[in-house]
Parts: C-alpha cells; structure tokens; sequence
C-alpha cells in the first residue's frame, strides 16, 4: 500500500515527524522512543531508512509504513508508607492524580497504573498536620515514606520549652527537670488532641518528677507545664 492510497491523495493531518539517528554499531538492535507523541490517535506510521557512511554520503533507503499504530506504555506503583516518626497511621488519605486513597492499618497505601511522569501529591490525617510533595516515576515502581507532624489541638508549643524531659523517647520511664527559676503548680501529660491522660500537683522547691509511662501506648505525647491555669511550657516526647 502506497502512501497515496492511505490517505487517498490528500495530505496526511496532524502528522508528527520524528527523526533520530542509530549508530552503525547499534543498527541491528535498536529502539525509537516515541512517548513524545503520546495522547493523540495515529492511523499509521511511515519509517524510512536511510543509512549512510559516516562522511554523510547516502547508500540507500528503504520505506516501511505500519498501519493501525498503537502505543503501549509501562505501568508503575507508588508504595506510601505514612508513620508519625514511630507508628504507622491507619485511614490517612493520600491524593495524588485527582485519585484519593485511604491507608490500611500498616499505614500503607498503594497507587497503582502510574505512567512515567512527575507527580504532586498530599496526605491527610485526622490530628496530624498535612503534608505534600512530589514523586517521580521513571522505570520502576516508586515507595514514598511520609511523616506526618501532629496537630496538638488546645496546646501551642511557644518558642522556648523550659521543662526538660529525659530519657527521650522513653519507654517505662520519664524524668521531668523543672528549673529552679520556672513557677509551676502542676505537670500533665496530653495526648495529640489536647486531652490530658496524666496530671499530678507540683511542690514548691520541688525540682524533679519521676513518671511512670509503662501503661502508655507507644504514642507522640505532650508534657505541659501550668502555673495556676497558666501554660508556661510545653515538651514534646515520642513514648517507644
């Protein structure tokens, strides 16, 4: 079949021209990349070549024309594993694509059929601050970890935390130094929501406290320090 007969004479429309050169040494094993021309329907495809020696003269040419050309591209997965730095976060919303996705309990959520490309992207979570980025995909499937920041509702951390708290993260213990200059009457422990899970009274000249935090779940807590319904510091911990 003639290109004449394709298109019955008439000029081809929306024609695209590619033209790349091969390597002598490549020429019996090569591929043409045509991912340029993506997103439009092509009835056929018209290669011609034409090989020549390396001073530009022209041995010869051949034309070859593929009818009903059709495009086929790779698919790839985008893994994302969303944590608060500790432990994972079930039911957190992961949009990418104009698609929405929910984590599982591993806080694991799976985008699938993802052409090659550049990708924006954001993660919600209830009581956790949101975070966006972007991720490329280019010839394998792609894992993205997230850590999201806790929203702490009813708490505001000021600038400077004067009550220090060690060991951090802690496990079965956690040792409160309250400096000899900070007027406090009284040490909670909240968790992200602001909801107080521990409260206990503070002496005058009282300097140290021991808390006991192997009931705890492992958890991002608040250490909050008032003085008579005055917040006056506020030390973050991770409980392991």
């Amino acid at each position: 079949m003639t290109l004449s007969e394709l298109h019955q004479g008439a000029a081809p429309v929306e024609a695209q021209r590619f033209t790349t050169t091969i390597p002598a040494d490549a020429f019996t094993d090569f591929e043409i990349d045509l991912r340029a021309f993506a997103g439009t329907t092509y009835d056929y495809a018209v290669i011609l070549f034409v090989l020549s020696t390396q001073k530009g003269f022209k041995m010869g040419n051949s034309t070859v024309v593929i009818d009903d050309l059709e495009f086929e591209y790779p698919d790839y997965n985008v893994t994302f594993q969303v944590n608060d730095g500790t432990n994972a976060i079930a039911n957190a919303t992961v949009s990418l694509n104009e698609t929405s996705y929910v984590t599982n309990a591993s806080g694991v959520a799976v985008v699938t059929s993802l052409p090659a490309g550049i990708y924006s992207y954001m993660v919600q979570a209830p009581g956790f601050e949101e975070a966006r980025g972007t991720v490329t995909v280019v010839d394998a499937d792609v894992e993205v970890t997230q850590r999201l920041s806790a929203l702490v509702t009813g708490l505001e951390i000021g600038s400077l935390t004067k009550v220090k708290c060690y060991p951090n993260p802690a496990e079965n213990h956690l040792m409160i130094e309250i400096p000899e200059n900070l007027a406090i009457s009284s040490i909670e422990i909240c968790s992200v929501t602001g909801k107080a899970l521990y409260r206990t009274d503070v002496r005058p000249h009282q300097y140290w406290l021991k808390v006991d935090l192997s009931s705890y779940p492992s958890s991002l807590l608040f250490i909050r320090a008032s003085n008579h319904g005055n917040i006056v510091s506020i030390e973050k911990i991770i409980k392991d």
